[in-house]
C-alpha cells in the first residue's frame, strides 16, 4: 500500500511518501506545479 501526504512550508511545498515497507521519502518542491509534475499519479 502507499502512503502520500503533502502540505505547505516556508521553501514551498513538503511531500513524504512511502511506496514500500521500509522506506519513506521526503521531497519540498517551490511550487505546487512543480509538485504536480513530478507526481500526477499521486
Amino acid at each position: 500500500m502507499n502512503y502520500f501526504g503533502i502540505d505547505g512550508c516556508k521553501a514551498g511545498w513538503v511531500s513524504i511518501y512511502k511506496r514500500n515497507q521500509l522506506k519513506w521519502e521526503i521531497e519540498i518542491f517551490t511550487t505546487i506545479k512543480e509538485f504536480w509534475n513530478t507526481h500526477s499519479d499521486a
